[in-house]
């Protein structure tokens, strides 16, 4: 079974590949002397384990946003929807029978809750994934599945095509997300 540390790498994986802008702040683990220094610079329990920072556009007029390819309005035009993305990453086998249940499992901490509301309230949609199948198709609602041309300009584009979500899901035994 896939940890979620694995999970995480194909999601970061395929951020690169589509030249998203994001971050991960480290705060697991367990050497003491790590966590203490690490919440001593700032870091605080809860976190989301991961922010991507490219903002969450919608169409105006019909309200589809990348993924709605059928949008014939032009792109420029564009309101910005969420000011980011922020993914609390969690493995599949941890996923609730029930989805209406997503937040209210026991592997889902009150502190994850709390921040995931406080930067729902900021502007950001956050949201929790279980696996990384589930936040790769998040990524691709929420930013289409084209790449960033303008994050991927000093990219070759030997390197975007290296990797695509099928080659990083198989590694986890995942399917291709529809």
């Amino acid at each position: 079974m896939a940890r979620e540390y694995d999970h995480q790498v194909a999601i970061v994986e395929y951020m690169k590949v589509r030249g998203l802008t994001y971050h991960h702040s480290p705060l697991g683990g367990k050497d003491k002397g790590h966590i203490s220094r690490s919440k001593a610079m700032g870091a605080v329990s809860g976190f989301p384990d991961l922010v991507v920072f490219n903002a969450i556009l919608a169409c105006p007029t019909c309200g589809l946003g990348p993924q709605g390819s059928s949008c014939p309005h032009d792109s420029e035009s564009w309101l910005v929807e969420w000011v980011g993305l922020a993914i609390e990453l969690k493995r599949p086998s941890l996923r609730p029978k029930n989805p209406a249940q997503r937040e209210l499992v026991a592997a889902v901490k009150t502190t994850q809750l709390a921040w995931l509301g406080h930067l729902r309230l900021c502007g950001w949609r956050a949201e929790i994934c279980y696996g990384a199948g589930e936040a790769i198709e998040l990524l691709r609602t929420c930013y289409g599945t084209k790449p960033n041309s303008i994050a991927l300009a000093g990219l070759s584009l030997k390197r975007r095509q290296q990797k695509p979500a099928s080659k990083i899901l198989a590694r986890l035994g995942q399917t291709q997300p529809p």
